[in-house]
């Protein structure tokens, strides 16, 4: 039962949960104008299962209700009403649904991942300089001016994502500043970014400098959080941009608070900012990067008096394939990522309770026409456990003369969904406004990465009776 007293026929997720539609990532909040208590009609499509989109119908605003916020191993969470389905890792092999409540720590959920689904918008458009015509008057002001016309770039949004992680912002002076280990200079000061050349420090050779009101006039336009760091966040542009422009920026990110490990095949990235991290690791999955998320409590030292708390998110091999995408500038970090050698899916990439498809496959030893197929990989699948995406597509190859077969049919559609199956490590009781959705074609939709299912269009009629009842 919610907080007004209605009746939770609905399960939903809260305002901050980012769904996918066809011009990228947004919060379900912001798809419909507010109307407590009713369904809305609305279309628009949605990515959900079998990694196609979907179009609703309805919109439906819960209302306050008591939830339950489940968080992976991975640090992936998704929070919705009790009675909210996800997609779940059966004990039968096959994906299905289970609602918040009846989880249970170490249950498999689905992670979707690979979508490639971005969007088109240009952040400038529409940016005006206030009161320019006045302030043109002086030279000073032509000094530091922006272009009469601005159009997002490769460079410029780089340079956003190197401002996200390495930069600082002075309201008295209009004063942009990044501080950068490493020698980001060449690119800083060579007019790349709307043809401004920033100043090196004289007395620090890892800080350059640019001071303009109109500069910054136009980063808060675009929504960039001028704050400080443990405050920071992807701005909504980038979730919705063009491709060439999200990655760019991901890549100013990385160059500046990001690693790529010259000893293994590991890469990550650390920030004093939680939301940044998660930003982070949700636009990763449109890329196909699954990345672990953790914490590191810094103690006090000489230089800062105060305790402190890293966020970091970790990149294994199994994904460092996908980041080769990012467009590193930085040459020592762009070289060590593009020379690492990816062996393929690792072991914890792996899909659940797939062992009696397995056996089932393999008893149909007529089938076989002769073949020798070796089952020294499959040992500890065929004994109930998990098998790697690796090894189930080399079982799909090997015992393709099975492919009418049920079981057979199974594995390969798990193996097609390709999702990461994580366990979930938290379950965690709160209270907050919820909505969904009705998707009459599969009634899913993707929700911070996990698969939800909607509110079916008979959930509505069943809620709208209950209604009549209590006037009644």
């Amino acid at each position: 039962v919610d907080r007004h007293g209605g009746c939770a026929f609905i399960g939903c997720v809260t305002a901050d949960t980012r769904v996918l539609a066809r011009n990228g990532f947004k919060h379900i909040v912001d798809l419909k104008p507010n109307c407590p208590g009713k369904y809305s009609p609305l279309k628009v499509d949605l990515y959900g299962l079998d990694n196609e989109f979907h179009e609703t119908s309805d919109f439906y605003q819960n209302g306050v209700s008591d939830t339950k916020k489940i968080t992976t191993c991975n640090g992936y969470s998704l929070e919705g009403t009790h009675n909210h389905p996800i997609l779940t890792m059966g004990k039968e092999g096959v994906g299905e649904w289970c609602e918040l409540q009846s989880f249970g720590v170490g249950d498999y959920v689905a992670i979707s991942r690979g979508m490639e689904v971005w969007g088109g918008a240009d952040p400038s458009v529409g940016f005006v300089v206030k009161e320019k015509e006045e302030r043109r008057g002086s030279s000073k002001a032509f000094k530091n001016s922006v272009p009469d016309e601005i159009e997002m770039s490769d460079d410029l949004a780089y340079f956003m994502g190197l401002w996200i992680a390495e930069g600082s912002y002075d309201p008295p002076q209009n004063r942009v500043t990044i501080t950068c280990g490493d020698n980001i200079g060449k690119f800083l000061m060579s007019g790349a970014v709307l043809g401004f050349k920033f100043k090196p420090q004289k007395h620090r050779s890892d800080q350059w400098r640019l001071a303009s009101e109109e500069f910054v006039q136009y980063m808060d336009y675009i929504g960039m959080p001028l704050v400080k760091a443990p405050e920071k966040y992807i701005p909504e542009w980038v979730f919705k941009a063009k491709k060439r422009h999200a990655l760019n920026f991901i890549a100013g990110m990385w160059d500046g608070d990001g690693h790529i490990r010259s000893n293994n095949n590991e890469a990550g990235y650390a920030s004093a900012s939680e939301r940044l991290v998660d930003d982070l690791q949700l636009l990763l999955l449109n890329i196909g990067v699954i990345s672990k998320k953790s914490y590191i409590d810094v103690p006090p030292t000489k230089r800062v008096d105060v305790a402190s708390r890293v966020f970091c998110l970790t990149v294994n091999s199994s994904s460092l394939e996908a980041l080769k995408s990012v467009p590193l500038r930085i040459p020592r970090k762009a070289e060590l990522l593009q020379n690492k050698i990816i062996p393929g899916r690792s072991t914890k990439d792996c899909i659940a309770f797939q062992g009696a498809f397995i056996r089932d496959v393999r008893s149909h030893r007529r089938l076989y026409r002769g073949k020798s197929i070796s089952k020294a990989y499959l040992t500890n699948a065929m004994r109930g456990g998990s098998i790697t995406y690796k090894s189930l597509g080399r079982f799909l190859k090997d015992h393709d003369f099975g492919i009418e077969l049920d079981s057979y049919k199974k594995l390969k559609k798990n193996y097609d969904d390709g999702y990461y199956w994580d366990k979930i490590a938290t379950i965690e009781d709160g209270e907050a406004s919820t909505y969904d959705f009705v998707i009459p074609d599969t009634h899913s939709f993707f929700s911070n990465g996990f698969i939800s299912h909607n509110t079916p269009q008979g959930f509505n009629l069943l809620f709208e009776l209950y209604n009549k009842g209590l006037k009644e």
